[in-house]
């Protein structure tokens, strides 16, 4: 359990869709370190389990996420887990543009704030 100790009105990044950021985080720390042991412990002991049954999004970084826990199963030695990772959250071009391009839009803004088409 984590201390949620700074008082009634404040709400914890721990919970909730955010937690998908600490998969970023942990993969920074090893990007930073090499640390495998480290990204074991992360992903066993928490992201595999966490996960298992639906990615839930968070600013719309469930691609680069649902590509990053398919990275840790390769490097921690759970290639079955691969299959699973890439099944989580669909990631073909057409279908990311098209989610950037309705989330972007609908709030006017045009060509997903400037992101080059080859870089989603």
């Amino acid at each position: 359990m984590l201390a949620d100790n700074k008082g009634t009105t404040w709400r914890s990044g721990a919970y909730g869709a955010e937690t998908a950021e600490h998969v970023l985080g942990a993969w920074q720390i090893y990007k930073h370190t090499g640390d495998v042991d480290f990204l074991k412990e992360c992903y066993e002991g928490h992201f595999a389990k966490l996960f298992e049954k639906k990615l839930a999004g968070f600013a719309m970084n469930e691609f680069e996420v649902a590509d990053v826990l398919e990275k840790m199963a390769r490097l921690t030695g759970h290639e079955e887990d691969v299959a699973h990772w890439q099944k989580m959250v669909r990631r073909d071009q057409k279908h990311v543009r098209m989610m950037f391009e309705q989330r972007w839009g609908m709030n006017g803004i045009a060509d997903c704030g400037g992101v080059d088409e080859d870089k989603l």
